[in-house]
């Protein structure tokens, strides 16, 4: 509903322990869907990093993350966080894509999510981004605010994600090859 790939009809259900701690709207698609790489289905370790000045995750597999539609040519794609999104570029010509190939949900989600899951600090203002607005919220969420000790898992599974238009490839062709 929020992107004609579908990029927002992931859902994130996070546990802890075995125990259920959020679930919410996500996605695990980029933007573009032809310009940017998108992480393959799999387990990945994460943990607390900064993304663009805020708390973020970040997915660890030593900068080799198998990837579709890979920029380089060799399938995997690096520097991927999960954060929140921002503005569809597609609907936004000129004002920069959501995501370049990270995992991302919705803004207005991202700091109770955040606190939560525990890779943004208790105590945190969770109104941060409930106006939706990205770039205010990227603002109010400082450095402090993100936990250095977060560590987990990120289980990417699109068993029912219907590929109809063919995104999902190895080594796709890239524009002048």
């Amino acid at each position: 509903m929020y992107h004609p790939n579908g990029q927002f009809g992931a859902i994130a259900i996070v546990t802890v322990d075995g125990e259920l701690k959020y679930v919410v709207q996500a996605s695990t698609l980029p933007d573009d869907m032809e310009a940017y790489a998108t992480i393959c289905e799999g387990i990945y370790e994460i943990k607390s990093e900064k993304h663009k000045g805020y708390a973020a995750l970040w997915l660890n597999n030593n900068g080799n993350i198998p990837a579709y539609n890979s920029i380089t040519e060799n399938d995997y794609a690096n520097a991927i966080h999960f954060h929140m999104a921002g503005r569809l570029g597609s609907d936004h010509p000129g004002d920069g894509s959501y995501s370049q190939g990270c995992i991302t949900i919705p803004v207005r989600e991202y700091v109770r999510f955040g606190v939560e899951v525990g890779f943004i600090k208790e105590g945190t203002d969770e109104n941060i981004g409930s106006n939706n607005n990205y770039k205010d919220a990227k603002e109010r969420l400082k450095e402090k605010d993100y936990s250095e000790s977060f560590t987990g898992h990120m289980v990417i599974d699109r068993q029912y994600y219907d590929d109809t238009e063919g995104y999902l490839k190895f080594n796709a062709p890239k524009e002048g090859q």
